[in-house]
């Protein structure tokens, strides 16, 4: 026989939030189709909460293992139109967790965050029929846990995530991330599962407070001090595709881009570039000038007001130009 929840038990402040619980006294497994499962007006992720964090899962990755909520478990759910329905059978039960599923997801990062005692995870993912807005079906909200632990997630716009899924690559992409802690503390931040991009990529890890570049690809692991005090958007993803794989032929060694106020500098080519980085200001004055030696990518710390800038990196080959925005 089918359950039925309806869309009472909202949270407050937070509209089409419902908090449901499943109602057997086995596991049952979100993922199984329709119409073991009736998701009308429904987003496609669910939150548990664990008593320490919020853990999320969208159907193919997040916190809770191959998407089984447990006997007797509540969970949350988003209601993202009128009359939503959310109906579950017998056929959804499980024992355990679903041997049947592979548990490998294509183009996935597992973030996870270490440090007082407790943990936090954020993952990235990059589906062709993902946007990089929020998507109901893909994506999930970030709900923060207890302010003793580590609070790790991404950026979109105003919103926060817990699972971020954004379309293919093309070229560099870029995530702000968002960290909090309750403590001042050693933490660590570790990457995961970087096997699964199928066509390979580097992704670098920029601790904006500490001014430090970790590529994830060749160092998993990044070990810090942080503390309450700390502007959460303390950190920066950049993730760059086609590792290993030969460069499109009209492709540049040197490809310069800004981020907000930062501006970058990635090396495309196998060999290091020494090189000479020229600023102008949009009247053509100099407004900084640096030498720099660089393997794979470059941060150009600058001192200037938001505008617009010009950059001549003048290597020993070439010389590349961009114009950039620095905000």
């Amino acid at each position: 026989s089918a359950t039925d929840q309806d869309n009472s038990g909202s949270i407050d402040g937070l509209e089409g939030w419902n908090l449901v619980g499943n109602p057997y006294p086995s596991a049952i497994d979100w993922d199984v189709s329709s119409p073991n499962w009736i998701k009308t007006n429904i987003d496609g992720s669910i939150y548990v909460y664990d008593g320490t964090q919020y853990l999320t899962w969208n159907g193919s990755a997040g916190g809770i293992t191959d998407g089984v909520i447990p006997a007797m478990q509540a969970f949350f759910v988003i209601a993202n139109d009128f009359s939503p329905v959310l109906r579950v059978n017998n056929n959804t039960r499980v024992h355990g967790t679903s041997p049947y599923k592979s548990g490998e997801v294509e183009n996935l990062l597992k973030l996870t965050a270490v440090g007082n005692g407790y943990n936090d995870m954020t993952f990235i993912n990059f589906n062709e029929n993902a946007t990089a807005n929020f998507d109901s079906q893909f994506d999930a909200y970030k709900l923060l846990g207890i302010s003793e632990a580590p609070q790790l997630y991404s950026i979109v716009g105003d919103d926060i995530l817990s699972i971020n899924v954004l379309p293919d690559m093309d070229g560099e992409t870029i995530i702000p991330l968002g960290f909090e802690v309750g403590a001042e503390d050693e933490y660590k931040i570790t990457a995961s599962d970087l096997d699964s991009f199928i066509d390979g990529v580097d992704v670098f890890l920029h601790d904006i407070k500490e001014n430090v570049i970790i590529n994830l690809s060749e160092q998993y692991e990044y070990v810090f001090i942080a503390s309450p005090l700390d502007n959460s958007q303390r950190f920066i993803l950049h993730f760059f595709g086609s590792q290993g794989i030969a460069k499109m032929p009209n492709e540049p060694d040197v490809k310069i881009y800004s981020y907000g106020s930062e501006l970058f500098i990635r090396n495309n080519s196998s060999e290091p570039i020494n090189a000479d980085v020229i600023v102008y200001n949009i009247s053509g004055q100099v407004v900084g000038q640096i030498k720099a030696f660089f393997n794979d990518f470059e941060k150009i710390n600058l001192n200037t007001k938001p505008g617009y800038y010009t950059v001549q990196v003048l290597t020993e080959k070439e010389v590349y130009i961009q114009k950039v925005i620095l905000r």
